[in-house]
Formats: structure tokens, C-alpha cells, sequence
């Protein structure tokens, strides 16, 4: 910047000593130059100034792409990670409830084949039941059958 101001004032500077030569009319016409001068000047200045402006706006822009770009990098790490981790959830659910159903299954089949066994169970029962009732009767008419007998005997006993 100061080197492009240094040669400003060396151009202007050759240029006044072309004026200065010239005599009172290169005098007149340095003078009448003067407000084109400053607003060459001016003009010049503002120019840099754009350029400044947009070597800022390229740096401020390529350091913004710069963070959006990490900022979507994170962004898409954090979400990749999100899914595998519900992945993995979704899939120990899974397993989980497979687990429960095989285990409930399971249970249930325990539950039929208690079921099962009961029913065989009481089935025996009653054929038990059943046989018992039967030697219940055999031998309540065995008993009075024997009681018959001994009453007889004992009464022909007394009898003789």
C-alpha cells in the first residue's frame, strides 16, 4: 500500500514539475488540474478500497465454506452415528424379543404338557378310583359273606 501511495506522489510529482515548466500557463492549467487531480485521487483511493472490501468478502466466504464444510463433516459423523447406534438398539430389541418369545414358548409348551400330564393324571385317578370302589365292594360282600359263615357256624356250634 505504501509502495502504490509512493508511486502516486512520483507520478503526481513528475507531473507538477511538467506543469511548473510550462510557465504560467502550465501554472494556470496545474491549477484548473487540481480538482481533477483529487478526484483522480479520490477515485483511485475508493478503487483500492474495493479491492481491500472484496480480499476481505473472498476470506470472509472461504472461511465460512471452510466451517460449513467441518460443520457438515461433524454433522454427518454425529448422524451416521446416530443410525448405526439405533441400529444396534433396533437390533438388540430384536433379539430381545425373539428372546421372549422363544422363552414364552417355552413356558407355554410347560403349561401344555403340564396340562397334559394332568389329564393323564386324573384319568388314572379315576381308573384307581374305580378299581378301589370295586375292592371296596368285594370286600364289604367278602365281610358279610364271612360274617354269614361264622354266624352260621356259631349258631350251629350252639345248637349242638
Amino acid at each position: 500500500m505504501d509502495a502504490q501511495l509512493t508511486a502516486a506522489v512520483a507520478g503526481l510529482m513528475q507531473m507538477l514539475e511538467g506543469l511548473v515548466a510550462l510557465g504560467l500557463p502550465g501554472l494556470i492549467l496545474g491549477m484548473a488540474a487540481i480538482p481533477a487531480i483529487v478526484i483522480a485521487l479520490i477515485c483511485w483511493l475508493s478503487y483500492r478500497r474495493e479491492c481491500q472490501i472484496k480480499k476481505a468478502m473472498e476470506a470472509y466466504r472461504k472461511d465460512t465454506q471452510e466451517i460449513l464444510d467441518a460443520y457438515r463433516k461433524d454433522a454427518q459423523e454425529v448422524l451416521e452415528a446416530y443410525r448405526k447406534d439405533m441400529l444396534d438398539l433396533q437390533r438388540g430389541m430384536a433379539d430381545r424379543h425373539d428372546e421372549c418369545i422363544r422363552e414364552f414358548s417355552d413356558k407355554h409348551q410347560q403349561v401344555v404338557t403340564f396340562y397334559n400330564n394332568n389329564v393323564t393324571l386324573v384319568k388314572s385317578h379315576e381308573k384307581l378310583a374305580e378299581a378301589n370302589q370295586a375292592l371296596i365292594v368285594n370286600n364289604t360282600r367278602a365281610m358279610e359273606h364271612l360274617t354269614v359263615v361264622i354266624e352260621s357256624l356259631a349258631k350251629s356250634r350252639n345248637m349242638a
